[in-house]
């Protein structure tokens, strides 16, 4: 079933409703339901560029990353699924996200400086123990007392997780995405709530030869 256009962002917790940025000038953030209802526009078009959002929790509020204009930092932005004016809380460029269960803080990467846990009430920042320059962060177990890691660009795939509050980790799952002939990188790692329930994408690139022979 066609939801409507855009780039999909953020799936709400009860699966009713889909954050989605739209192709346009200034960006629309648009707010889809999965079943009956109508499709409504969230933001007042002050938006250049868009990244990534999520829905925080089961609170009715979301948070996106986008810039006002092209070629500025991005920030973080928070706001209702009611609509209504968007509100920044971080002032450093952002990166990569992933939110907790309960929707109180977010687990983000400040471009140059690393992971940080943000409370999004307070936009405070608190450095996470155990993580390196080398983890991406897939997400945050259901009970946000872990985060779910891998290192990048290593083969085989190795999945941590890291304790949020003593920084202490270990393997979460098994290796996979063995190194093979033809496998350049694996691009994403996304876990279900039972992390045994996984996928990942695979990036491969063949070659073949050929003999030419010309006849005399």
């Amino acid at each position: 079933m066609r939801l409507g256009e855009g780039t999909p962002l953020g799936l709400s917790r009860d699966k009713q409703l889909v954050l989605s940025a739209a192709p346009s000038t200034p960006i629309q953030l648009m707010l889809y339901p999965t079943g009956a209802g109508n499709s409504r526009r969230l933001d007042y078009g002050e938006f250049a560029g868009m990244s990534m959002g999520a829905f925080l929790g089961e609170t009715g509020a979301i948070v996106v990353c986008s810039n006002e204009q092209k070629g500025t930092a991005t920030h973080f932005y928070t706001g209702t699924t009611a609509g209504g004016p968007l509100k920044a809380f971080t002032s450093a460029a952002m990166g990569n996200l992933v939110v907790s269960p309960d929707g109180s803080f977010v687990i983000a990467q400040i471009l140059d400086s690393g992971y940080r846990r943000i409370t999004v009430s307070s936009d405070n920042l608190q450095t996470i123990a155990g993580l390196t320059s080398r983890d991406e962060v897939l997400r945050l177990s259901p009970d946000g007392k872990f985060l779910w890691t891998r290192q990048l660009n290593i083969q085989p795939v190795l999945v941590e997780r890291i304790d949020v509050a003593t920084g202490a980790r270990g393997a979460l799952l098994p290796p996979c995405a063995f190194p093979r002939p033809g496998l350049l990188e694996v691009r994403h790692v996304a876990l279900a709530d039972d992390p045994h329930n996984h996928v990942h994408i695979e990036r491969e690139s063949f070659s073949y030869l050929f003999e030419l022979t010309t006849k005399q």
